[in-house]
Order: structure tokens, then C-alpha cells, then sequence
């Protein structure tokens, strides 16, 4: 298995929807300036994006199910 991302630790993006790849029909970091972004992520070896493209096999993704986190735990109200 190899997944990687490659960083261009010098790139200034302007946060937008249309940017942003996740599904959703918004985002809350609309207009928000980073610096640094992916040029290149690769799933198990094959090239999924390159330079902001999705360019990989659609459905290629696999649920990794995990144990619960001990640190995802219900508190009472008012306790830290």
C-alpha cells in the first residue's frame, strides 16, 4: 500500500468551494488564504490527483473501519 501526498509548501491558495473536493455543498473556510498545497496524491500506488485534477479510478476508496478513540468520549454538562 502506498498513499502519499506531494506538498508544494510555497503555494498561496485562496480557499473556495469549487476548490475544494469533498462532497459537500459548501464549506466553511470559503475566502480563507493558506499556504501550501497537494500537487500530487497517490492511492495505493496509483496517481489520483495531479496539479488540482482528479485523474484516478472513481470508487478506488475503501472504508478502513477503526476502534473508537479512547479521546471521543461523552461528557457531562459542565465538566471539562
Amino acid at each position: 500500500d502506498a498513499d502519499i501526498a506531494i506538498w508544494d509548501p510555497g503555494v498561496t491558495r485562496t480557499l473556495t468551494h469549487d476548490l475544494i473536493r469533498d462532497g459537500a455543498d459548501y464549506t466553511p473556510y470559503e475566502g480563507i488564504e493558506i499556504t501550501g498545497w497537494p500537487v500530487l496524491t497517490m492511492l495505493r500506488g496509483k496517481t489520483v490527483v495531479r496539479e488540482g485534477e482528479v485523474v484516478g479510478q472513481k470508487g478506488r476508496g475503501q472504508h478502513l473501519a477503526r476502534e473508537k478513540s479512547p479521546f471521543a468520549v461523552r461528557r457531562e454538562p459542565g465538566t471539562a
